[in-house]
Formats: structure tokens, sequence, C-alpha cells
């Protein structure tokens, strides 16, 4: 299993991920500088040309491009080939997709987290610190070459800048809690909308190699290279929301005879309303349910876990075990002869060899019950399962597992 390319705090640094979520999460953009090598781990224009050169994997769902604006249609640089599926897809052409290029066309790539292990490395870091699934897009623009308009995203975006620079320019302007449905997302407005709607502009960062950029879901926004290429990689967050909430207990409401009752009459207003009041209270009472409860935390875990983490360790055939950390405020501290581990949820006596695991713990984001193993061995614990137990009580580490139970939170 590889190691993380790099961690959430060190893309962070040196703004602290305590401050991160204080001041900025969910409330106003962030821009960090950083080395010019902080992400070279994390991808290259190696990395880049190591994926255009699977060509099967470049559809019209997974690769697009844009420019002043407009984003082109699949037929200008795709071609019609027959799949393995046994079924015609729209394949990217390399020679039309070069030619765009040369004319200044944005290339976006899709899915970038499932075909490139560091960076999954990275999303995989934000799921366990956001707490919502992430994925990540690649954007490949030229100087000068505008690909997209003003317009938000409907997720948290995390920007790495890899190579060269791009001069961003974000907006007073925020669409409130946008999510991908008609009407609440940034395609479903014509421009004018979004013009108006921008405000004035808030600040303008130019990201070189190594910067990072958060913008709150819904923070209007664009960006034009000032180099003659620039490349970056923009992770998206997605939090679950109420309407996801309210989608996962249709199986619930099902099961309840209230919900499967014919409606009065429409011509019978007060009946009418007293069976909508009727089934107002009973959806709130199953809703506080402490059982519906715990199922729709479950839900949020499971859906905030889905992938990224490394599964595989052939030839070990058996389940693994991923660890997240949960490292927010988190504390190692000398106390005496011994030392102290403080987290959010509790604290732990930590002997020499116990407290030097809690360090390399702090210093992952995620990792396997493998990993701690070997890191408690190279630190003389005899026990690594005692060791994980101690730190799993002070509340620092949480089994991902394939699953959520209510004390596992």
């Amino acid at each position: 299993m590889s190691g993380q390319a790099i961690t959430f705090r060190d893309m962070l640094a040196p703004v602290s991920a305590e401050d991160f979520f204080d001041r900025h999460y969910d409330r106003e953009p962030l821009y960090v500088s950083g080395n010019s090598d902080k992400f070279s781990a994390v991808f290259s224009w190696n990395a880049l040309n190591g994926l255009l050169n699977m060509p099967n994997m470049w559809t019209s769902r997974t690769v697009k491009l844009a420019r002043d604006g407009v984003t082109l249609p699949a037929e200008q640089f795709c071609r019609p080939v027959y799949g393995r599926e046994g079924r015609t897809v729209m394949e990217a052409d390399p020679a039309k997709m070069r030619r765009h290029l040369r004319d200044g066309a944005t290339l976006v790539l899709d899915f970038v987290e499932c075909l490139s292990q560091p960076v999954a490395s990275v999303a995989a870091a934000m799921q366990v610190w956001f707490g919502g699934p992430t994925t990540c897009n690649l954007y490949c623009s030229w100087r000068s070459q505008q690909g997209f308009a003003s317009h938000f995203d409907t997720t948290d975006v995390v920007v790495l800048q890899i190579v060269g620079s791009k001069k961003w320019r974000i907006y007073r302007g925020r669409f409130e809690n946008p999510v991908e449905a008609p009407g609440f997302e940034t395609t479903g407005y014509p421009q004018e909308f979004h013009e108006g709607t921008k405000g004035d502009v808030l600040m303008t960062p130019e990201l070189t190699p190594g910067d990072l950029l958060y913008l709150p879901r819904g923070q209007y926004h664009d960006a034009l290279a000032s180099t003659e290429a620039s490349l970056h990689l923009t992770f998206g967050v997605t939090q679950a929301t109420g309407h996801d909430v309210l989608t996962q207990l249709t199986s619930v409401f099902v099961d309840d005879p209230l919900f499967r009752k014919p409606f009065p009459s429409f011509d019978d207003e007060s009946a009418h309303d007293a069976h909508v009041r009727a089934l107002a209270d009973r959806m709130r009472e199953i809703i506080v349910d402490p059982e519906a409860s715990d199922a729709l935390r479950g839900f949020q875990h499971d859906r905030a876990f889905l992938f990224c983490y490394p599964q595989y360790d052939l030839p070990d055939r058996e389940d693994p075990v991923i660890y997240r950390v949960q490292g927010l405020g988190a504390r190692l501290v000398r106390r005496g002869a011994g030392h102290q581990l403080q987290t959010q949820t509790g604290k732990a006596v930590l002997g020499d060899g116990e407290a030097k695991l809690a360090a390399w713990v702090l210093s992952r984001d995620f990792f396997s019950g493998k990993e701690l193993a070997e890191a408690a061995q190279d630190l003389g614990l005899s026990d690594a399962s005692a060791a994980a137990n101690v730190l799993q009580g002070a509340g620092l580490i949480v089994p991902i597992g394939q699953g959520f139970t209510a004390s596992s939170a």
C-alpha cells in the first residue's frame, strides 16, 4: 500500500487546519502561497501525458474542451468508436484534441482521482477532513485564453497549482447553497444572470506552482492562464444535504401505513390540510427517532468514505483495515515523565513508545492496519494492537471499515 503524496496539513501550511475550519471553511476564500515543489509528488506533465496516452479512457463523459466561455460539443473533438461493451461510444480523437488545444482550448479531465494513486491519496485526505466524497478534475489551459466564464460550483473547491501560473478573480457574490439539481447549479442560469450576480472583485490571486486556493461552494470566480501553459488540479467536496437525507428516508416512509394512505379529495380542503399536517408530524417523529438518526449518520459516513482508499494489497487477500485520523485540535504534550494525548473527544496518558506512534499517526490522514503494525514495529512496540486500541479509545483514530455503527462516530 502506497503512502500519501502529501497530507492535508502540509497542503495548507503555513495555515493550520484549525484556523482553516474556524475562519474559512464554508465562509470565505483562502489563498495560500507555497514552495514551487510543494505538489511535485502529486502530479506533473509526465503524469498528464501518461493518462492521455491511455486513449480508451477518454470519452465525451470524461474529457471536455472549453474556449471563450463555451464548452465545445463532443462531436468537435470525439469520434464514434465501437467499444468493448458492444456499443458505440464517443471516444476522444487525439488529432482533433491537439488541434483545439493549439487554438487555445482548455482541457478538462474528469475522474483523475480514479486514475492516479497520488491524486487519489489527496482526495482521500480531503474526505477525512471534510467528511464528504471528493473528486478531482484536471485543467490544462494556455496564456490569455479564457476557458470558462464567471461561474460558481456546487462543491467546496480546493485548487492545487501544479505547473505554470493562473490569475484568478474571486467575486464577492455567492450563490446560496447550490446543489446538483435544476435551478440550483451554474448551468441552470444564463450567463447574464451570473454577470449580474457575481458582484465586485474580492481578490485576484495569481497561483504559481505550490499555491493552494480554497473556494466555498457557490463562490463566483473565473481564471485565466498567465504563462504559456498552466496545469492545476481542482478537488471538489460534496456534502450531504437535507434533500439527500429525505431521499434516503423514502424507504422508511413507505413502511409507515400513514404514508401509504391515499390523500383526501382535493375538493375537501379541511381534510386535505389535516392529512398534510398529520404527515408532517409523523415525518418529524420518524426523523428524530434515535434509530433513524443513526441510520442517517451511517448514510453520511458511508457516502463520505466510499472510495479513494486502497482496498487491495495482493497477494494478501485479507480484508484491509483502514483508519482515519481525527486530527482536528489533537495535541500530544509532555506531562512529567510521560505524555498526554488530547483530542476533541478524549484523552490518554501514553508511554514513550505509544507517544512516538501517536506522533506518526498525527503525521498522516489515513493509513492501513498493516502500515500501523509496521510503524509500531519500527518504533520498538511489541503490541501494535494494544497501542491502536489506546489511540482509538482516545478518539485519535477511527476504522473506516465497510460500514457505520453509532459507537464508531
